[in-house]
C-alpha cells in the first residue's frame, strides 16, 4: 500500500464488529484521487473509493472514482452513482468502501454538511467505510523546495456516524 492508516471504528454494528480498522489505499486510488484534486485546485473536488474488507479488521482502498468537481448536493445522482460503481466494480469482488472530499479554499478543513449526508449514505452500504478530507494546503510547497514526483498527502480522518 502507498499510504495506510488505523483508526477506531465508531457507531452501532460497525462497533460491535470491532474496536480498530486497519485502511490501506493501493497507488492507483492515491494517484486518481491526488490528480483530481490538483486537477481542480479552485474547485471543491469528490468521489468514492472502492477496495474491499481483507479481513475483519483491514480495509484495502483499491481505486478512486471521481464523482465531481463543484459541489454535489443531489442525493439521487449520488445513488446513481454508487449503483453504477457498484454493478462495474463488483465482478473484481471490489465495492465502495468510502468517500473523498477535497475543498476549494487551502484553508478549510471543515467536511460540509452535504459530504456528511454522503457518508451516511456510504455507510448504509459498508459499515466500516472511510470519510476522507484531503488537505489542500499540503499540496503547496515552500518557497525554496524543489518540486518531488513523490510527496505525502495528510487526509483527515472522518467517522460521522455514532
Amino acid at each position: 500500500p502507498v499510504c495506510a492508516w488505523v483508526s477506531p471504528v465508531r457507531g452501532g454494528e460497525a462497533e460491535e464488529m470491532a474496536s480498530e480498522c486497519r485502511y490501506e489505499m493501493g497507488q492507483e486510488a492515491y494517484v486518481k484521487l491526488v490528480l483530481h484534486a490538483l486537477k481542480h485546485p479552485t474547485s471543491p473536488v469528490n468521489g468514492l473509493l472502492v477496495g474491499r474488507l481483507l479481513d475483519s479488521s483491514v480495509v484495502h482502498i483499491a481505486d478512486a472514482v471521481p464523482l465531481s468537481h463543484s459541489q454535489i448536493g443531489l442525493l439521487p445522482s449520488l445513488e446513481l452513482a454508487l449503483i453504477q460503481v457498484e454493478e462495474h466494480f463488483g465482478d473484481k469482488g471490489l465495492s465502495v468502501v468510502g468517500y473523498y472530499q477535497a475543498n476549494e479554499r487551502f484553508d478549510d478543513n471543515e467536511l460540509s454538511s452535504a459530504a456528511k449526508k454522503i457518508g451516511d449514505r456510504v455507510f448504509r452500504y459498508f459499515p466500516r467505510a472511510a470519510l476522507l478530507l484531503v488537505c489542500r494546503g499540503c499540496f503547496e510547497l515552500p518557497s525554496g523546495f524543489f518540486w518531488q514526483p513523490t510527496f505525502f498527502i495528510r487526509f483527515l480522518i472522518f467517522f460521522i456516524w455514532a
